[in-house]
């Protein structure tokens, strides 16, 4: 199970990263030979959150090396695409999802898409363009989930951080939320909170995964090895930091 989940955690986005409604649409015009026509997808907010002035905006890279990196149906994929069915109120029965024809096209063809996209860390408006993809609309419907749920999670991380930031007014403020973070890992989070200004993340492996400056305090387990806290702190001082650690 362990190993499972490893392996999960390491191939968080593949190339079936978006929604199934995505897939079976994009079969459909295939099969109606309307999966080439050229199209425009864009993504924007409809207003800023936390009633605030702006967004700042997040996850544009991580799209880009998803593309690059990540756009390749695989043999498990193949796999996972021969084995879905549905049911076919024509024949009572579950068939399969996909055909033939649609998986080899999925297989085969090259990505043609051209996507434009404002650089992390910029602010944006409502109604304001952030991604602008043009292409062929079967491969626009494939990455219209990918682009706004980056943006989404990455971007109101980032804006919140921000407005953190502009009211620490030049303190250092610094990512000690693994424990309440909502993605397994945290790196999403502390990503995009270092993207929106933080100064640095106690998250180590987001640290080494994302260069990014480490930090860290003491927690009370600590100090319940001794008999006051002025013993824990010295202790802890003298014998972490002091050692360069």
């Amino acid at each position: 199970m362990s190993r499972r989940y490893t392996e999960i955690l390491a191939q968080q986005q593949t190339i079936l990263w978006g929604d199934k409604y995505a897939r079976t649409m994009a079969q459909a015009l295939f099969t109606l030979g309307q999966h080439e026509t050229p199209s425009v997808f864009q993504s924007y907010i409809r207003k800023n959150p936390f009633d605030g002035s702006y967004l700042m905006t997040g996850g544009q890279n991580i799209i880009a090396e998803w593309l690059r990196e990540q756009w390749r149906v695989t043999p498990e994929v193949v796999d996972y695409l021969r084995e879905e069915t549905g049911y076919n109120p024509l024949t009572g029965k579950d068939e399969p999802l996909y055909t033939k024809e649609f998986i080899d096209w999925y297989k085969t063809a090259p990505l043609r898409l051209s996507i434009e996209a404002m650089p992390e860390g910029s602010l944006a408006f409502p109604d304001e363009p952030i991604y602008r993809v043009s292409g062929p609309v079967a491969q626009g419907l494939l990455v219209e989930t990918p682009c706004t749920n980056s943006l989404n999670s990455q971007a109101l991380f980032a804006t919140l951080a921000s407005r953190i930031v502009t009211v620490a007014d030049g303190q250092p403020v610094t990512d000690n939320g693994l424990r309440r973070s909502h993605s397994i890992g945290g790196l999403s989070e502390a990503r995009a909170i270092f993207l929106g200004g933080f100064t640095g993340t106690s998250n180590d492996q987001a640290a080494m995964y994302y260069n990014i400056p480490s930090y860290g305090t003491m927690a009370h387990a600590i100090v319940m090895f001794f008999d006051t806290e002025l013993e824990a702190f010295r202790g802890y001082m003298r014998e972490c930091h002091h050692r360069g650690n």
